[in-house]
């Protein structure tokens, strides 16, 4: 049977390399450390990526389906967060645990 491709990512900024190593994973596991826009700075200045970066990062790459995890600890509900998210990438889960 075919194997799977699998794709790890974090605490990073967006860069094509990463494009280039998921390109057509079937999961895409990728840190989602800000859920805002508004948090571009703070992302920048940790590096980081925002939700909106890392479903670009998938979209991009072509992926089936990507998790969103190494969420900020400040981040209070991170679910509110997701229709924003699947309007960029739709296979988008948050994963909190």
């Amino acid at each position: 049977r075919e194997g799977i491709k699998f794709t790890y990512c974090t605490d990073t900024r967006p860069v094509s390399t990463i494009v280039n190593a998921a390109k057509d994973s079937d999961l895409f596991v990728c840190e989602g450390m800000y859920a805002k826009d508004l948090d571009l700075e703070k992302a920048e200045t940790n590096k980081h990526l925002l939700f909106s970066e890392a479903a670009n990062l998938a979209k991009e790459a072509g992926v089936s389906e990507l998790w969103l995890t190494h969420l900020s600890p400040g981040l209070v509900n991170p679910e509110s967060h997701l229709d924003s998210v699947k309007k960029i990438f739709d296979n988008t889960t948050i994963c909190t645990y």
